[in-house]
């Protein structure tokens, strides 16, 4: 679960009519769209003087994101995968083999921390629809564990004489199967973001469920600013931002195991599994916020922390140049401690 509280949102309805561009005279107007996607909110903002209304657009791209790898939907790629009963292949599409690409490079980079193959122990422990089990055993985890290996899983790319490329992702066990729900969200804000800019949108923001990514700045000098939801005092009706910062040319995601969980034999289970046990990951990380130039890449890191826990997600966000991050952890009860890199403590909004 991802939760990122977008106090730009607030400060825009303040701001908005007061904007002007330098030098040109003319008002900058903010284009407000949102909707429902993914199973949570989108919400996007952009500055465009001629007003215009991409939202068929975006609702067309959203469209084709889902349809490739929403597991809720039956008949979409990933799913249509997932039901290969035997090694194969299967024609997929763009959006589906970028995204294995990149899972497979932060595979790679997190040392198997990250790892969308998880799918069969993920449902097993009763999350993206599956049924949580009655009791612990340990050996169906083991069993379930075996088959969760993302290297029987590949990607292929193919170029006809013609230049038409196809995209196609193969399984060499047929109980294999995938889940994209921990980077989906974070390419589908990079997809409407690529589209706005396609269209010769230079300031905007979009956030889907807490996923965002910001581009220009909301008014003249100043970034966007983006509040990272406080883990204790935030309820689903009732956000707390516990930092703020200002996101220029970046994207955040933030990882998180606070609310979405299960009680198992009087045990609470969080939605993160660590695919060296295959056991819900319990450590004392709460929170993960990663920045990165696009929101593909940072939301599959910050799940990755997550597995990681403290120690080694610092070193992962250390070692990565390309990546900032705060990790908020827990000491006792209701009491937060937090790990910034240089970088995230500069864009972090001072009091």
């Amino acid at each position: 679960m991802k939760q990122i509280l977008s106090l730009c949102l607030m400060i825009a309805g303040l701001i908005t009519s007061a904007c002007h561009s330098s030098g040109s005279g003319k008002s900058k107007e903010i284009v407000s769209l949102e909707g429902q996607t993914m199973g949570t909110e989108l919400q996007v903002q952009y500055i465009d003087s001629l007003q215009r209304d991409f939202s068929h657009e975006l609702d067309s791209i959203l469209i084709e994101v889902n349809n490739s790898m929403s597991t809720y939907i039956p008949n979409s790629l990933i799913s249509i995968f997932n039901r290969m009963d035997t090694a194969g292949t299967l024609e997929v599409d763009r959006h589906f083999y970028r995204v294995l690409l990149i899972a497979k490079k932060v595979h790679r980079e997190s040392n198997g921390a990250f790892n969308p193959a998880l799918y069969p122990l993920i449902r097993y422990w009763g999350f993206s629809g599956g049924s949580a089990p009655d009791h612990i055993d340990s050996s169906k985890v083991d069993s379930v564990l075996k088959i969760c290996n993302f290297d029987l899983i590949s990607g292929t790319m193919a170029v006809s004489g013609e230049g038409d490329t196809s995209y196609y992702v193969s399984k060499q066990d047929g109980r294999a199967q995938l889940d994209f729900g921990a980077i989906a969200k974070g390419y589908g804000v990079d997809a409407v973001h690529d589209l706005l800019k396609s269209r010769g949108i230079r300031s905007l923001m979009v956030d889907i469920g807490g996923e965002v990514r910001c581009s220009g700045r909301y008014t003249d000098g100043k970034a966007w600013r983006i509040g990272i939801e406080d883990p204790v005092k935030s309820t689903i009706n009732s956000r707390k931002a516990t930092r703020v910062i200002s996101l220029f040319n970046k994207a955040i995601a933030t990882s998180g195991n606070y609310r979405n969980f299960r009680i198992v034999n009087g045990r609470k289970m969080v939605h993160t599994i660590n695919p060296a046990n295959g056991y819900p990951e319990m450590n004392s990380l709460l929170s993960a916020s990663i920045v990165t130039d696009d929101c593909t890449h940072a939301d599959a890191y910050a799940t990755s922390c997550m597995v990681l826990g403290l120690e080694d997600a610092g070193k992962l966000i250390s070692d990565n140049p390309q990546m900032e991050g705060m990790l908020i952890y827990g000491i006792e009860e209701g009491k937060l401690e937090y790990w910034s890199s240089p970088g995230f403590q500069e864009i972090t909004v001072k009091d």
